[in-house]
């Protein structure tokens, strides 16, 4: 399963931590095929630096706020396995 990662490369997302993202992210793109896009931000400046996983069968999940640690975790949830939500996520709405 081949899944793109999206992550802003504006000088917005890049002065809140998206560089850092992306270098946590590229060990799992070396590991396991993930597929490193960097892109324009969305406008959405509170909510960056933003990460966008799609898999092969074009599911999407957004993520806000992204630091390394959390790009790991994302990483870890996608390679090898049906699209799901990283659980950092569950449990934010877990109440």
């Amino acid at each position: 399963m081949t899944v793109r990662v999206f992550i802003p490369r504006d000088a917005g997302a890049v002065a809140v931590g998206a560089n850092a993202v992306a270098d946590a992210l590229s060990g799992a793109r070396a590991e396991h095929g993930i597929e490193i896009v960097r892109t324009g931000s969305r406008g959405l400046y509170w909510l960056e630096p933003m990460v966008e996983v799609v898999d092969s069968e074009h599911h999407t999940a957004l993520y806000a706020n992204v630091t390394p640690a959390m790009a790991r975790e994302i990483a870890k949830q996608y390679v090898g396995r049906p699209f799901r939500v990283a659980e950092f996520v569950r449990r934010a709405f877990r109440g």
